[in-house]
């Protein structure tokens, strides 16, 4: 399963339509290129595309699909900016139900 969360932006307007268009266009091309990848070996991907904070949305379909693994990347951010923005890997590690991996 290819798992992409999309935090929404918070403009006084709102999103603007064309924005979130072009977000979910560009992850399903990231999308397209995994399936070809993951391809190779015959596995079958499913897409899901979902809005809001990432590790909570993440830890929530992995626990309600019974997920045996989750395995998330990083951005590589620095000890200070980890510790200003925060870490979607690390709070994922610290409120999934399901075993996490990060892979930098």
């Amino acid at each position: 399963m290819l798992v992409n969360v999309q935090e929404p932006d918070f403009e006084p307007a709102g999103l603007d339509p064309k924005i979130d268009d072009f977000r979910r266009k560009k992850t399903n091309e990231i999308f397209d290129d995994l399936e070809r990848y993951l391809s190779e070996p015959k596995l079958e991907v499913e897409r899901v595309i979902l809005d809001g904070e990432p590790a909570q949305m993440i830890s929530e379909l992995a626990f309600a699909r019974k997920v045996d693994l989750v395995v998330t990347g990083r951005r590589g951010l620095g000890r200070v900016a980890r510790a200003w923005l925060g870490s979607v890997s690390g709070r994922l590690v610290n409120i999934c139900q399901r075993p996490v991996v990060i892979v930098p």
